[in-house]
């Protein structure tokens, strides 16, 4: 798959180009947790804020994921750790949101928030 990328991308290929929802390629590979493809796809041009029909970045989607490596890559790449939703939320405001009855969840959902707090995101819904 990521020799077909990097052909694509060698074609000329818009690196965001968006699906029906307003996703572009980053978010794909955060869904699949593909780190390397990712990295490609920084490095060739896709936009690391680039935000969907909701206003949600792949920040969003990363941390949802609970990936603190993709996390802490995309902050690398410039993501803005504190930008917001459609809906006036950031990042940490999504996570707030998250519930889980399962604690080794639960542990790795607090770790994420703590992390992102250190790396500067602000606190509370509707900043």
């Amino acid at each position: 798959m990521r020799q077909l990328v990097e052909l694509l991308l060698q074609k000329g290929v818009d690196s965001n180009a968006k699906d029906v929802i307003g996703r572009n390629c980053l978010f794909f590979a955060i869904r699949h947790g593909d780190i390397h493809m990712l990295k490609l796809l920084l490095n060739n041009g896709a936009a690391v804020d680039y935000k969907d029909n909701e206003d949600q970045t792949c920040l969003f989607s990363a941390a949802k994921k609970l990936n603190q490596e993709i996390v802490h890559l995309l902050l690398d790449h410039g993501a803005d750790i504190n930008g917001k939703d459609r809906g006036g939320q950031n990042v940490l405001s999504h996570l707030d949101l998250l519930k889980e009855r399962d604690n080794k969840i639960n542990k790795k959902l607090k770790q994420m928030k703590v992390f992102l707090i250190k790396r500067g995101a602000k606190s509370g819904i509707l900043q």
